[in-house]
């Protein structure tokens, strides 16, 4: 997304956490509802909080919690690549 700030919803935001939280707050973010619901972004991933790169982490996480496998993050990335042509 471009113009972060100008996003009606979002404003430009982020996430942040408390004073004295760690990064096991934001892994508890990504544990998964009942096995069926499972979340992603930056405020899920406790090393890189607020971050793209956290988001794309995260986002990879996710998906191989639903999957039941790991994901080829260079495979996915070089098809990011070849749609922006």
């Amino acid at each position: 997304m471009t113009r972060w700030g100008e996003d009606p919803f979002s404003h430009g935001s982020y996430s942040h956490v408390a004073a004295g939280a760690s990064h096991h707050d934001h892994d508890a973010l990504a544990g998964p509802v009942d096995g069926v619901l499972h979340f992603a972004g930056e405020a899920t991933w406790g090393e890189e909080p607020a971050t793209v790169g956290g988001a794309y982490a995260s986002g990879a996480r996710a998906a191989e919690r639903v999957l039941g496998r790991p994901v080829d993050l260079a495979a996915f990335a070089e098809g990011i690549r070849r749609s922006e042509v």
